[in-house]
């Protein structure tokens, strides 16, 4: 996890450093983890930024090999996401709503 929050805030500096935005991790079981890209300004913005970090090799290939999924989540939905912990689920929603 450390290695790929580095390459994160390396990716942030090079190419979002006036953006401001904040990487963060915390565990959501005793087997997962999730690491957090905060402070968009708006959804546009942060489907912008995913779409960038998604066709980045120098961030995604330290998750190579891994099982890994990454979304975008509003302010809102976070504490619901959180509360299930179900990432297959906030998927389904992501995909549908976020992904059109």
């Amino acid at each position: 996890i450390n290695a790929v929050k580095i390459r994160l805030s390396d990716f942030n500096q090079k190419f979002y450093s006036l953006d401001k935005l904040t990487v963060s991790s915390l565990f959501l079981d005793e087997t997962h983890q999730m690491i957090t890209i905060s402070n968009f300004k708006d959804q546009g913005s942060a489907m912008k930024y995913f779409a960038a970090l998604k066709a980045n090799s120098y961030v995604m290939s330290q998750l190579e090999g891994s099982d890994f999924e990454h979304f975008v989540i509003s302010v809102g939905n976070y504490p619901v996401f959180y509360r299930d912990k179900k990432a297959e689920t906030y998927l389904e929603f992501f995909n549908t709503h976020y992904m059109k």
